[in-house]
């Protein structure tokens, strides 16, 4: 028998709550929320098999409107990540308008962050804690 092609994800009991879950919201120098491009979120331990990536409001949020904000499920309980923005190619994801980064990949780099893309050390990071049950925040 051939397998399907396609599977169904249904998640087990206790999901999303089970797993480590990071929220955060992007915001431009100006506090402005920032949409159409992507963050990723990579296990400091496993880089290349433990990761994930979404879009800041890729989920409509009717009347209220775009926010910044982002939501990454399914984590590994316990695990640090390190959260970079990317440049999203058109037709990546489904958002309305992706926007052309002033640079390169950004790192989040914790209480160093200064969302200055002329003074920031793009390569400093800083690790984010993926807990189970209970959200880390990074804006």
């Amino acid at each position: 028998m051939t397998p399907p092609l396609c599977r169904t994800f249904i998640p087990a009991p206790g999901w999303p709550a089970n797993k480590g879950t990071i929220r955060g919201q992007i915001l431009d120098a100006s506090g402005n929320p920032v949409t159409g491009i992507n963050v990723i979120a990579r296990n400091i331990s496993n880089p290349f098999y433990d990761c994930t990536s979404t879009s800041p409001d890729r989920f409509p949020k009717g009347e209220a409107g775009p926010d910044g904000s982002f939501v990454m499920n399914g984590l590994t309980p316990g695990a640090s990540y390190v959260l970079y923005v990317d440049q999203l190619m058109n037709g990546g994801f489904s958002v309305p308008r992706p926007i052309v980064l002033p640079g390169p990949e950004e790192y989040w780099n914790g209480p160093m962050e200064s969302g200055n893309g002329l003074t920031d050390d793009r390569c400093a990071w800083s690790p984010v804690p993926a807990p189970a049950g209970s959200p880390s925040r990074s804006t």
